[in-house]
């Protein structure tokens, strides 16, 4: 026979479990993007070099530059990196829990202006 077990003494350890797998789980994701988002800045850069910057320049009409992608890639790239291989280490390391986000909206209803 099973002896019953109190629900109250396991609560702390299965919330620091669950807390612990959770951000296990964001890591792995974050470095996926990482790996991800690199491969097709690496994959756009050789297509630059291969292809030819005269077929890309001919085909865009030379509205198109080098340095165009990296300010809409490069800032996802370093904040994967950031969060995937610092910030979540440190949390990990630390067996803290991440600061809970905040809502820039407010739980009350506006009143309605006339």
């Amino acid at each position: 026979m099973v002896m019953p077990m109190s629900d109250k003494s396991l609560e702390p350890e299965i919330a620091r479990a669950l807390l612990r797998e959770t951000l296990r789980s964001e890591r792995l994701r974050t470095r996926i993007l990482f790996i991800v988002l690199s491969a097709i800045l690496v994959i756009g850069s050789v297509a630059w070099v291969t292809v030819g910057p005269e077929w890309i320049e001919r085909t865009t009409e030379g509205r198109f530059r080098w340095w165009m992608p990296l300010p809409v890639i490069l800032p996802f790239i370093a904040h994967e990196a950031l969060v995937g291989f610092v910030l979540l280490d440190w949390f990990l390391r630390r067996g803290s829990e991440p600061p809970a986000a905040t809502s820039t909206r407010s739980s009350r209803p506006r009143p309605r202006r006339r």
